[in-house]
């Protein structure tokens, strides 16, 4: 739902500045990875209206139409079926930590999304020198790049 909305309002955003702005920002479509409890689940998410949507698993012909309305607090109301939720989002997700929901008073914690052959860090810094050539394997606790933090220099290695 905010993938779409956010895209319609940058879209309006840019219009309203004059500019002409691309019309991948009003994409109804959305493909969407989600991992829980070690299970990936790929979902092709559709806006079908305004507050509509249809979801699919990737692969599948089935779909469940569900409707969303935003609420006053900032949470939404998710109907699916004849059924509503009360569904708020306490955490995005990010590289480290997966996307946390509040689904009826029950907490939801999706997993970050893990790809061993991707070397990521979570200090900011600037790339300073490259010590492997890409593609080259790496083990365990072996320096990989160095970055600059603040004035310093410091390596990245590998983790697993």
């Amino acid at each position: 739902f905010d993938l779409c909305t956010d895209g319609e309002n940058e879209f309006i955003s840019l219009l309203n500045k004059g500019q002409i702005p691309s019309q991948s920002l009003l994409k109804m479509s959305h493909d969407v990875e989600l991992i829980l409890n070690g299970i990936k689940y790929k979902l092709k998410c559709t806006r079908t209206g305004s507050n509509s949507f249809s979801v699919a698993v990737a692969g599948s012909d089935a779909l469940v139409a569900t409707g969303v309305r935003v609420l006053s607090d900032g949470g939404y109301l998710i109907e699916i079926n004849g059924k509503s939720n009360v569904v708020y989002l306490t955490s995005k997700g990010d590289v480290a930590n997966g996307m946390r929901l509040n689904i009826g008073g029950a907490s939801i914690v999706f997993s970050p999304d893990y790809d061993p052959t991707c070397l990521r860090t979570d200090v900011a810094g600037k790339l300073v020198k490259k010590l492997v050539p890409d593609g080259a394997t790496v083990k365990k606790g072996e320096a990989y790049a160095e970055i600059e933090v603040m004035k310093m220099f410091m390596p990245l290695k590998v983790e697993e």
